[in-house]
């Protein structure tokens, strides 16, 4: 009995340590892959709907669809915020 708690212990251990390879394997972002244009969500069904930070998403330009990690909304324009400059705390002299 103990043996076999410690089997389905680890197959639980291993499913979860494959899913989190999974979701760090998922690409982030909103533009496609094979073409650089913005793509669209698409509705959430099935499956997905269980996974918050999952979406599948499709491109106009070219038809590629797969699942992506989600991302910050663009804001209007379709221009994100410049980065801001890195303050340093000291300068170093030759």
């Amino acid at each position: 009995m103990i043996a076999a708690a410690v089997f389905f212990g680890f197959v639980v251990l291993r499913l979860i340590f494959i899913a989190g390879i999974a979701y760090l394997l998922v690409p982030q972002g909103r533009h496609c892959p094979a073409c650089g244009a913005e793509t669209i969500p698409l509705q959430r069904t099935g499956m997905v709907r269980t996974l918050p930070g999952i979406e599948r998403r499709w491109c106009i330009a070219c038809g590629w669809s797969w699942f992506r990690k989600r991302a910050a909304p663009t804001p209007p324009g379709g221009r994100t915020a410049p980065a801001r400059p890195r303050r340093t705390t000291g300068t170093r002299t030759g």
